[in-house]
């Protein structure tokens, strides 16, 4: 079964990951993570460690690790490689409603045969930088 996981960056600055919630059942906007790992339970009640996040920097798990086994998230910033080890390019990552998968640049597939890894440098909202470098 894959994993489900999504990070998003706290109102202090720090990135969690967990699974997204709302601080009101009639909230719009996500504005919560929920961190499964750091919960307790006692013989009652299940507790769960909450963080308050900027809704704008959640982005969901695509369930692939990089070359340094972290895992890459929507929104990520990847430098892709393909089978002979040269790097292919730099792009986000983002989901595709079109092709229904997960994908680096405007139309490159994540999964395609003609790359083989990718290593994440960064995200848009921490180094926005790194796209300019890359299309500058």
């Amino acid at each position: 079964m894959r994993e489900i996981l999504f990070k998003g960056k706290t109102t202090k600055g720090e990135w969690v990951e967990g699974l997204p919630t709302r601080k009101h059942p009639l909230d719009k906007e996500i504005n919560r993570i929920q961190l499964l790992d750091d919960y307790y339970e006692n013989d009652i009640t299940m507790f769960f460690c909450v963080k308050d996040i900027i809704p704008e920097t959640v982005g969901q798990y695509t369930g692939l690790p990089d070359i340094n086994n972290r895992k890459i998230f929507e929104g990520d910033i990847v430098k892709s490689y393909n089978a002979a080890g040269k790097m292919d390019g730099i792009g986000v990552v983002h989901w595709s409603d079109l092709f229904a998968s997960w994908h680096i640049a405007e139309n490159r597939s994540m999964y395609s045969g003609r790359i083989a890894s990718y290593e994440v440098i960064g995200n848009v909202h921490d180094n926005p930088e790194l796209l300019e470098v890359n299309n500058g």
